[in-house]
């Protein structure tokens, strides 16, 4: 790694939580150890049940935490925008990875192995603290995906992603860039039930929607839907068979 790259990789990290705690001088000399590497749409940075005792730094681009069910169908778990650090729980527990961790969106990254990584940290208190609040930041996120699945219908969960996923504004056109399936693995139904409820929506005059667009009608409407279900919400038993899980 050339000299300039190397500095503008140790003022990312400085900026980091877990490195943001070290002296500069050991942030640059992580800089300089980091491995780059490229990854397309779709790949995969490791799978469940690898064994992946690394820590790595989302330079550019988004990764999702992904799993596959006893039927095979996809769910995604949790997004990772880019400046995020990814950390392996092979180097805390010697175990498998849990989940696979999955490019979204084009990525650039720079990673560490347990022998460069280890000692940073454990010389380190204030970043090891750090550590612990990323993993309870990402068990208190996965308590509310786990909520959502447990006690909201599809309407709801599918409300509630596309408020999430599209900025909060009425009349304007947004290419459609989920599609059925990732909609799926998102809100843990079927594509054909996704689909329904979606056209559903715009059945009730929340969304017109395509194949390649997507426009908010009536966002308050489908906050409703997302805080409330569907029969307060629209009146309706409808929207993608009712309570359907």
């Amino acid at each position: 790694m050339n000299a300039v790259v190397s500095e503008a990789l140790a003022q990312s990290l400085a900026r980091v939580p877990v490195f943001s705690r070290l002296p500069p001088a050991e942030i640059s000399i992580l800089a300089r150890a980091a491995i780059r590497r490229e990854y397309e749409s779709g790949e995969h940075v490791f799978r469940e049940g690898d064994f992946w005792p690394h820590v790595l730094f989302l330079a550019s681009g988004a990764l999702r935490w992904t799993l596959t069910d006893t039927e095979g169908r996809r769910r995604v778990l949790l997004d990772v925008p880019c400046g995020n650090l990814i950390l392996g729980h092979t180097l805390f527990d010697s175990l498998p990875m849990p989940a696979d961790l999955e490019v979204r969106d084009p990525a650039t990254t720079y990673g560490w192995d347990e022998e460069a990584i280890r000692p940073v940290l454990s010389a380190n208190p204030g970043a090891m603290w750090d550590v612990c609040r990323i993993q309870v930041r990402a068990l208190r996120r996965m308590r509310e995906l786990l909520i959502s699945l447990a006690f909201q219908n599809v309407p709801q969960r599918l409300a509630a992603l596309l408020i999430r996923w599209y900025p909060p504004h009425s009349g304007v056109v947004f290419k459609r860039d989920l599609t059925l399936e990732e909609m799926a693995a998102y809100v843990g139904a079927s594509a054909a039930l996704v689909c329904k409820t979606l056209y559903g929506f715009a059945d009730h005059g929340m969304l017109s929607v395509s194949r390649t667009s997507i426009e908010f009608l009536d966002r308050p409407a489908l906050e409703r839907v997302a805080r409330e279900g569907t029969t307060s919400a629209a009146g309706s038993e409808d929207l993608g068979s009712g309570a359907a899980r």
